[in-house]
């Protein structure tokens, strides 16, 4: 290889904490402290129902945003820890539009770099497709129960603006699993977009590695322009953007299973982690995400084969994980990445 219920919310050393919390046995002692950092309540005694992500708009105030899986996004201050504890307000509430079962609902939150001037915010979901018409409709669009969406919201001060939700990106999907969903603005001011593999099992439908499919991908996109048609511009620089016979231009990195969060090092090297499948071989792993590269699903989970390679693909141009973590049996999951 080549290079639940609701819970009380903790400090924005959440995801990076939980997932290294989650590096050890379930059987094992608990991870010694690290020097300077531990685990807080950022808002006491305050819950949410299923939150999922924790994010700045860094345009300078001191207001985060918690994303509700269940389909609200709502907002506090930053807890400081002295007088009272900040009070939460919803935000953005799409529980009339999400499909919130299994693994859907809201799924990612993404500020425009420019926020404070542009007031523009990026939202991913799941929701039901309305061209739904069966699983045995003649169709395959119409066989596709479920769509991804990608949807610019405009706020008016601290609230969203009424009616400005603009669709961005929708992806056909059959089922309410892998979704991935990640959203976040790259270093380069690009909107970068995580996809799952769709949920057949270990990828038989072969979405992962389908270059002319959406799923199992990371995807790229310049918000601030357009191309045709399209809500939005094909950045000049995507591998595949010259190249549409090969794949489809928006296609950043290939080859995933459910690239839930992805984050950028201090290097501009970019980052994401994936859980695995059950069983007594389960695990779950890190990996560096590279321009074109091809990140192994459904041929490895994590350092694993699962399946044999096909003759066109050699294993020395695969992307190797950074780390990996063998769970076997029993529950867990990647949380995060930062």
């Amino acid at each position: 290889m080549r290079r639940s219920a609701p819970i009380s919310t903790v400090c924005l050393f959440a995801s990076l904490l939980v997932a290294l919390m989650l590096v050890a046995p379930a059987t094992a002692e608990p991870p010694p402290e690290r020097k300077g950092v531990r685990l807080v309540e950022a808002w006491p005694d305050i819950e949410f129902k299923e939150p999922s992500e924790v994010v700045s708009p860094r345009d300078g105030t001191d207001d985060l945003y918690v994303v509700e899986k269940s389909g609200r996004i709502k907002t506090l201050p930053k807890g400081r820890g002295v007088g009272p504890v900040p009070q939460p307000r919803t935000f953005l509430d799409l529980t009339s539009q999400v499909a919130a079962q299994a693994q859907g609902g809201v799924l990612g939150l993404a500020f425009h770099p420019r926020y404070a001037e542009t007031r523009r915010l990026y939202v991913s979901y799941l929701a039901k497709n309305p061209g739904y018409k069966g699983a045995r409709a003649p169709a395959l669009a119409d066989r596709l129960q479920f769509r991804l969406v990608v949807a610019e919201f405009r706020t008016s001060g601290t609230s969203i603006t009424p009616g400005s939700q603009r669709l961005v990106l929708q992806i056909l999907k059959r089922f309410p699993i892998h979704q991935a969903g990640g959203v976040a603005f790259g270093p380069d001011g690009m909107l970068y977009i995580s996809t799952g593999d769709g949920g057949s099992k270990n990828d038989k439908d072969g979405e992962a590695q389908n270059l002319k499919g959406w799923l199992g991908k990371i995807l790229r996109i310049d918000v601030d322009g357009r191309t045709g048609r399209l809500g939005y511009a094909i950045p000049p620089d995507n591998p595949f953007a010259s190249k549409p016979a090969v794949g489809l231009p928006q296609i950043w990195a290939y080859g995933f299973r459910n690239p839930w969060r992805f984050a950028w090092g201090t290097d501009g090297r970019m980052w994401t982690t994936e859980p695995g499948t059950t069983g007594a071989e389960s695990r779950e792993w890190v990996t560096e995400v590279l321009k074109g590269g091809n990140h192994g699903w459904p041929y490895y989970e994590g350092t694993r084969p699962i399946r044999p390679l096909p003759p066109t693909i050699d294993p020395g141009t695969l992307v190797p994980r950074a780390f990996e973590y063998v769970r076997g049996p029993g529950d867990g999951g990647t949380a995060g990445v930062a």
